[in-house]
This record gives structure tokens, sequence and C-alpha cells, in this order.
């Protein structure tokens, strides 16, 4: 979604509203169905579709918005694992899953990078009954778009700012599971000493 905001070029055919409300949408169908992050894609695409944006530009989006979702969580996965072995809490409980998951979540950039480069993926790949129509689209994305590394490292930078949003939801949603408390403990306490 990135994709539209930061491309000069489109940004003259929509609203930013519109815009805007359709990464909200997109946001929201990654969330309340889990599905890696397709159910919204497949939002977007359609949505584009029907806004009547070239095929290869909203490929191409897709293609954006799936390379720097994984590698924002790359980074955030790095970052946290960082911060938490400067302070020496890192156990082979956290490091084993995240080493099993990081070196997968950087695959998939790279294989989309790949295929939309013009490239094919290994035999064993294409057999899969949900890559054959994947790399269909995805070879549809235009590659001066897609491989844009400044529009790329900008739209990551959006994601991470995404994942920051989420990890202060969850700070917020903790405090205040326990601000209601505060009063009563407070006149729990003085009744106490009383």
């Amino acid at each position: 979604m990135s994709f539209l905001v930061m491309k000069g070029n489109m940004v003259g055919l929509y609203t930013v509203t519109s815009v805007f409300g359709l990464g909200l949408a997109k946001l929201f169908m990654d969330q309340a169905i889990p599905s890696v992050g397709l159910s919204g894609t497949l939002l977007v695409i359609q949505a584009l579709d029907h806004r009547g944006v070239p095929r290869g530009a909203s490929m191409a989006a897709v293609v954006i918005d799936i390379v720097s979702y994984y590698a924002a969580y790359v980074l955030a996965l790095c970052s946290a694992l960082g911060i938490v072995w400067v302070h020496g809490d890192l156990t082979p409980l956290m490091a084993v899953p995240a080493g099993i998951f990081a070196p997968l979540a950087a695959a998939v950039p790279m294989a989309l990078l790949w295929v939309s480069r013009g490239r094919t993926l290994p035999g064993w790949l294409k057999r899969l009954p949900f890559i054959r129509p994947a790399l269909r689209a995805l070879g549809e994305a235009t590659p001066a778009t897609a491989h844009d590394v400044s529009l790329v490292t900008r739209c990551i930078g959006l994601q991470l700012a995404i994942l920051a949003f989420d990890a202060a939801t969850l700070l917020f949603r903790f405090y205040t599971f326990w601000l209601p408390m505060v009063p009563g403990l407070i006149l729990a306490r003085r009744e106490a000493r009383a």
C-alpha cells in the first residue's frame, strides 16, 4: 500500500484518504483473517483492479508490500534479539525459533524479487499448487518499480512504524488493563492501614 503513497505518479490518481482507507482495510484483513498477509494483499489487488490501476503497477505494489513486510519483521526480530542479548537474557528458547524464522522470512522477499526479475524458481517449488498462480501474477509486476531500492527502503520504514504502533498498542492495552484497578488498590491500602 505504501507504494501508492510513495510513488509520485500514482498519488494524483487517488485522494490520500482513499489510499489511507485501503491501507487500513488491508491491515484489518491481515489481522482478522490469519493468512500470512495474503487476505489483505488479495483485498488490495482487487481494490486496485476496481480503481483501474494497471496490473503491472498493482503487482509491483504487492511485491514491494510483501518484501518490505518480511524485511521489517527480520529487522525487528534482529533488533529485539540484540537488545535481549545485550541485557544478557538471550536463551536458547528464544534464539532457536528466531534462528529458524529469520532465514525463512528473509527467503520470501528474496524469492519474490528473484521471480519479479523474470527468473524461475526450482522445479520442486513450482509444483506446489499455491505457488503457480502466485508466480504468474508476480511475473506481471513492473520490474523498474518493484526493484526501486529507495521506494522499498521507505516502505520498510513504514512497515517498521506499523510494528512500533502494534507494540505501543500492546503496551497501552497492558496499562489500561491495570489502570482501572489503581484507585481500588489505593483505597484498599489506605483502609488496611487504618
